[in-house]
């Protein structure tokens, strides 16, 4: 019972899937009714209601790209973490909105997906680093940034890190979103998007680029 975030990791073959981390966040009920929501990693929004087995299993299945694609398989609870029984399938046979990105579709038979428990009153260290990788960038932003008490995510030296990096943490549900300026077009805002994984003390996420979907991460400075 409780709040959990969790993440899919993402594909280095764009015929496989996006480069970007996928993510969401949980809820399970007293009564054992789990409450999914968040967004894949080529800014697909997708949620589930389900049930959890007494023996912690949870079957998913998202309908997907207006029944052109799905997202399924068996995940399993224990000890506050969440980890898929066996792959999962992520299929997008075609993506007909004229924005996609991956329009001509992919096929991923053995996605993956991890995740643990989350507790909005437990605060993250203030300093981290963020990285910024792929999604058509010239090249890899690797970014200092600290944590305001209001939970927004800022660069620590604005003079010479001129990305624009802002991010902002929903607290109650560890949802991270904001945005940078593309170096290579500065005028270009993108969005950002991920969550907070507290059992390994960072962030993971996505970002979208013209022809891919980029990797976005919150780590502790080595």
């Amino acid at each position: 019972e409780g709040r959990y975030t969790l993440i899919i990791p993402g594909a280095s073959n764009s015929a496989i899937g996006p480069f970007g981390v996928s993510y969401g966040t949980v809820t399970i009920s007293p009564q054992g009714v789990v409450g999914l929501g968040g967004s894949l990693a080529d800014g697909t929004a997708f949620s589930q209601k389900s049930m959890i087995s007494k023996d912690g299993y949870w079957p998913l299945y998202v309908n997907l790209y207006g029944g052109k694609g799905s997202l399924w398989g068996w995940n399993f609870f224990t000890n506050h973490t969440i980890t898929n029984a066996g792959p999962l399938s992520w299929i997008n046979q075609t993506n007909s909105s004229r924005t996609a990105l991956y329009q001509f579709g992919f096929t991923n038979p053995a996605a993956t997906l991890s995740g643990g428990l989350y507790v909005p009153a437990l605060v993250l260290p203030n300093d981290f680093t963020a990285t910024l990788e792929g999604g058509d960038l010239a090249e890899t932003i690797v970014n200092g940034v600290t944590i305001s008490a209001g939970d927004q995510i800022t660069l620590t030296n604005v003079m010479d890190e001129t990305n624009k990096l802002v991010l902002t943490i929903q607290r109650s549900t560890g949802v991270i979103t904001g945005s940078f300026a593309n170096p290579a077009k500065s005028k270009q805002a993108i969005g950002v998007h991920g969550v907070i994984l507290q059992d390994s003390t960072n962030a993971q996420g996505y970002f979208l680029g013209t022809n891919e979907s980029g990797v976005f991460t919150l780590d502790p400075p080595e």
